[in-house]
């Protein structure tokens, strides 16, 4: 079963029509859209568990630099964190609309394989930032987490304890790309292969429908 069937009997399942009804036009972008809607779903969910997760760490930087103000070291620490994140987080919400927003123009064949080729795009582009800022705000995280966590409850600091810092360093390093790995795996290429192989199996329906 190729992809746009799986998704063909999927909606049927959904909406209790027979298996030998007709399909027209109207019941193949009832099916396009749930495919897409899917898939935005799940960018949707990651945008706001992401969104919540920086809203997080500027409330925190926020909360150190506000109590340890006569800590210039602390200070400036926690401003290039706040500094660092802000392009992230408006880019992170620029893309996520891009594939939110936006739907099919019409029923036409040709009009949902634009939707289709519209909506992989703004995919990929989402799943290419995520991988940017998964290279730079992991690494940023962990350290800002690791130092602060050492500055604040552990005696000495992090020179006290520079070995079993770059141990929590690493570990909580390797722990997030193993996770991210994962989540990519399933939210981010699995989606953009379904949405080509649909899209390529739309470009050879040719004036099927």
């Amino acid at each position: 079963m190729n992809v746009l069937d799986h998704f063909k009997a999927e909606w049927k399942a959904q909406h209790q029509i027979p298996e030998k009804q007709e399909y027209d036009r109207a019941s193949l972008k009832h099916t396009v859209k749930s495919c897409v809607q899917k898939h935005r779903k799940m960018v949707i969910q990651y945008f706001r568990v992401n969104l919540l997760l920086q809203l997080l760490i500027y409330l925190l930087l926020s909360y150190v630099i506000v109590a340890h103000r006569f800590d210039p070291v602390m200070v400036m620490a926690s401003v290039a964190g706040i500094v660092l994140y802000i392009p992230f987080t408006v880019f992170l919400y620029k893309r996520a609309q891009e594939v939110i927003s936006g739907g099919p123009n019409g029923e036409a064949t040709g009009a949902l394989y634009g939707y289709l080729q519209e909506t992989r795009r703004a995919l990929l582009r989402f799943y290419r930032f995520k991988k940017l800022s998964d290279v730079i705000l992991v690494p940023l995280s962990c350290t800002i987490g690791t130092y602060l966590t050492f500055a604040l409850f552990i005696p000495g600091g992090i020179r006290g304890s520079i070995y079993l810092a770059l141990t929590v360093f690493v570990l909580t390093l390797i722990s997030c790309y193993v996770t991210i790995g994962t989540e990519n795996r399933e939210k981010f290429r699995k989606p953009l292969q379904q949405l080509k192989e649909l899209t390529d199996e739309f470009s050879e329906m040719g004036s099927i429908y």
